[in-house]
């Protein structure tokens, strides 16, 4: 678990030195929200199902 945490720790360590990063993922978020916000509600539904199998692979 503190690996996780550690992981996590220096992603965002990355993103907030890195402005061009940032930026990337922000237009990556950004485009992502508007492909579902067009293919809704479908498009949750394959998000609901691609964390859960997600978590399940993780839980192993």
């Amino acid at each position: 678990m503190i690996r996780t945490i550690g992981i996590f720790g220096f992603a965002g360590g990355f993103v907030l030195i890195s402005p061009a990063l940032r930026e990337a993922l922000q237009q990556a978020a950004m485009q992502s929200a508007a492909y579902l916000n067009a293919h809704s509600p479908y498009s949750y539904v394959g998000v609901v199902a691609a964390a859960l199998g997600i978590m399940a692979l993780l839980a192993r």
